[in-house]
């Protein structure tokens, strides 16, 4: 058994790492403090309902030094980790089974099972402070003590990671290129222009697809066709591509100048695409085979705004064109080895629960999905919601919950240029002070499924950003 701190300026260390042994790591429940007020003259009392107190955590330890001196030395460095006037966060480790030694060849020597080592019991963490004064006893190079926390800010078990961690949701807001406006977000790259192919068949489906093409005037052999795409993209994150397209006869190589780009336009990463047939297209009378596109990448550059760019070099050839449908950039996920989730954290293994951004639409109701036992409140708990790429919002915007009723409303119309970030009590537009300009009122989160719906536009990009709360 053992535990880990986390200092608030990211340091951190297990128990066990400098000789401390925890025997146990007891947490108790959380006490509940009801309010209630006497009527004079009857037996009844009224209840003004209650509230919750602070929770403890008990680590009972034990201290092997190697000798008399090293003791002290020791019993030192206990104080000088775990004391701080400052809260910290604190993390339980456990074995799946008692300590034993591996089986190991006759001249091999003695080592331990490392299935019987100390191992993180899910994402949940509590920040805490410590409450007692310890002292160790001693028994001869040992000595026991207990270290006693108590909850400081709130008294919930919290998700190390937050829904940004896991968000299965496409960062390319309007990948529908069958609403003309939508190619409004993509930018032409060179002499390239776009326009609407027909309707063309793959999968059982119809779809339309952004095409985009040179002038029919003759090309040198290294023009390329290209167009971009704006998104924000996270250092050492991965990220999966996809896109559905086809290209003309005379292009010289297949979407092989797709990469990520910087702002000043060079690339942070070439992607090398793996493709697979979907179904063909009647193009201006020509049959094209029509693949589906995919790529894995980790961000390797820094946090920020980049570009997606979907491009091909063609040869001399005039008229040139490919076709595009259905792109999407997305990542997060549940890890298995990101340490951050583990069982008994309330997460479903389906996409839909995993996808904390939505292109919402008017009348079209959509679900996120809050993985704690604890309502969310973004006074009491940390809530971050992210509107952008308003459409069609001539009066006011408002997104309401129906699973609770709570909403947030702006009183002033929108539009497509506007990000509107409500983070706790906070609210701000394009970075700018906007309490202002809303109703004061703001979304909360129920445990479980939310429904939720956005009123007043045609359509809006909405993000959460939330950890999970535990009782």
């Amino acid at each position: 058994m053992d535990a880990q701190i986390i200092k608030q300026n990211g340091d951190s260390f297990n128990f066990e790492d400098f000789g401390v042994i925890v025997k146990d790591f007891i947490v108790s429940s959380i006490p509940i403090e009801p309010q209630y007020g006497e009527v004079e003259g009857t037996d009844r009392r009224v209840d003004y309902g209650s509230t919750y107190g602070v929770r403890t955590i008990k680590v009972p330890f034990m201290v092997r030094a190697r000798d008399y001196h090293d003791y002290p030395l020791l019993r030192d460095l206990l104080f000088e980790k775990v004391l701080d006037k400052e809260s910290y966060y604190i993390r339980e480790r456990r074995r799946a089974k008692q300590l034993a030694y591996a089986f190991v060849d006759l001249n091999e020597p003695a080592k331990m099972d490392e299935s019987t080592n100390n191992k993180f019991i899910g994402g949940k963490i509590y920040k805490v402070r410590l409450q007692n004064t310890f002292e160790l006893e001693q028994m001869v190079y040992d000595g026991e003590g207990e270290l006693e926390f108590e909850t400081t800010e709130l008294p919930f078990a919290e998700s190390i990671g937050t829904t940004a961690d896991i968000d299965t949701g496409n960062l390319i807001s309007y990948a529908d290129l069958t609403v003309a406006s939508h190619y409004d977000f993509w930018s032409t790259i060179g002499d390239t222009s776009f326009s609407s192919s027909s309707p063309v068949s793959y999968e059982g489906y119809d779809k339309s697809f952004l095409r985009v093409s040179v002038p029919s005037a003759p090309l040198g052999d290294n023009r390329r066709i290209r167009t971009r795409y704006n998104i924000h993209l996270i250092k050492g994150k991965e990220y999966k591509l996809s896109f559905i397209g086809a290209t003309s006869d005379w292009l010289s190589s297949d979407f092989n100048y797709t990469g990520i780009l910087r702002s000043n336009g060079t690339f942070t990463s070439r992607l090398s695409l793996d493709k697979i047939a979907v179904g063909s297209a009647d193009i201006s009378g020509y049959t094209k085979t029509v693949y589906k596109y995919t790529a894995t990448f980790i961000h390797e550059d820094d946090t920020g705004e980049h570009a997606l760019m979907i491009g091909t070099k063609q040869t001399s050839e005039k008229g040139a064109y490919f076709i595009v449908a259905e792109p999407s950039i997305k990542t997060g996920g549940i890890g298995i080895d990101d340490g951050l989730w583990g069982y008994g954290m309330g997460l479903l293994y389906d996409n839909e629960s995993m996808s904390f951004t939505h292109n919402a639409k008017e009348k079209t109701p959509f679900r996120i999905y809050n993985a704690g036992n604890v309502p969310i409140h973004p006074f009491e708990q940390d809530l971050k919601m992210i509107i952008t790429d308003v459409v069609g919002s001539d009066e006011m915007f408002q997104i309401t919950n129906h699973s609770n009723g709570s909403r947030a409303r702006v009183n002033v119309p929108l539009n497509s240029t506007d990000t509107v970030i409500y983070d706790g009590p906070d609210v701000t537009r394009n970075n700018l002070a906007f309490l202002r300009d809303t109703r004061k009122d703001f979304v909360e989160l129920s445990p479980g499924w939310n429904t939720l719906e956005v009123y007043y536009c045609k359509s809006a990009r909405v993000s959460f950003d939330f950890p999970f709360y535990y009782k």
